[in-house]
């Protein structure tokens, strides 16, 4: 390799290393979300608009863009953003940047990042969810997150406090008239097991309440599964929409697809007319893929 080479990959190693320093400092490092990335910048003039007041489970990051335990959880929340976006907040506060609003949550003296975790229903106090008693969060509740900071763990302890009221279970007794109410489309989703909804059904019932009725299929409901024509043995979602027809989701299992593919068979965002009357019974059958 001859002088001037070397002297091109000196410059370029040079560079790259300052770029690398440039951004660790700047906190870029820990958070190289794109402009497709779904994760939430809070400060103390947007908080309770989108964690406190949003109704939507939110898990946030409170980071110092000098420690790596931030550096490395970047991606993560990017991905948990990406899979449950929808379905809850997912934030991150600069603790260097905002500093009274960590100081709500954290002690002063310890500036090591923490997760918060923000439960769907406010109203509720979970066991280990400890109420503010000061401050502009005053009677809301929050626990801090000690588990794995992985996407599937985070999403499930977020959304871990929600109840069954908005989930309706769906037998054979009362198939028919969850089937025909007049005025909300619905979802059903069937089950492989004879346990509880998984908390994704429970999130997407809350999330679409008003808008979408969400039933539950136990698999020893063989009545219901045979009517819809479902296979005993496979997990599946259907979905009555607004245009009163069946779409069964054909895509991948992922929160944020299957939330999609709701989305744009429920009534719209805005209050949903209750005169609306649908035929009987849909007589089309699709199959939809996002």
């Amino acid at each position: 390799m001859g002088f001037q080479q070397r002297r091109t990959v000196y410059w370029v190693v040079a560079v790259v290393l300052g770029l690398v320093v440039i951004l660790h400092a700047s906190g870029a490092a820990s958070w190289l979300h794109g402009p497709k990335s779904k994760v939430v910048h809070l400060t103390k003039d947007n908080f309770r608009a989108l964690v406190v007041e949003s109704g939507l489970a939110a898990v946030v990051e409170f980071y110092n863009s000098q420690n790596p335990i931030s550096i490395n959880t970047g991606p993560i929340f990017d991905v948990l953003a990406l899979d449950y976006g929808g379905l809850m907040t997912v934030g991150v506060v600069n603790m260097d940047e905002e500093k009274e609003l960590t100081s709500f949550f954290s002690h002063p003296e310890h500036n090591v990042p923490f997760v918060v975790l923000f439960p769907p229903e406010r109203e509720v106090v979970e066991p280990g969810v400890e109420p503010r008693e000061k401050g502009p969060f005053a009677g809301k509740e929050f626990t801090y997150y000690m588990g794995p900071i992985e996407p599937r763990e985070l999403a499930d302890f977020a959304l871990s406090p929600l109840h069954d009221r908005y989930v309706v279970r769906v037998t054979e007794e009362n198939r028919v008239g969850f089937h025909d109410e007049a005025g909300m489309p619905k979802a059903f989703w069937f089950s492989d097991t004879n346990s509880k909804p998984p908390v994704l059904v429970q999130a997407l019932s809350q999330a679409f309440q008003g808008r979408m009725k969400v039933g539950y299929v136990r698999r020893n409901e063989a009545g219901v599964f045979a009517h819809y024509g479902i296979p005993q043995d496979q997990v599946q979602l259907l979905v009555i929409g607004k245009d009163w027809q069946m779409h069964h989701y054909g895509g991948r299992p992922t929160a944020h697809r299957i939330f999609r593919f709701i989305d744009k068979h429920a009534l719209p965002r805005a209050t949903h007319d209750d005169s609306l009357d649908p035929p009987p019974s849909p007589t089309k059958q699709g199959k939809d893929e996002l």
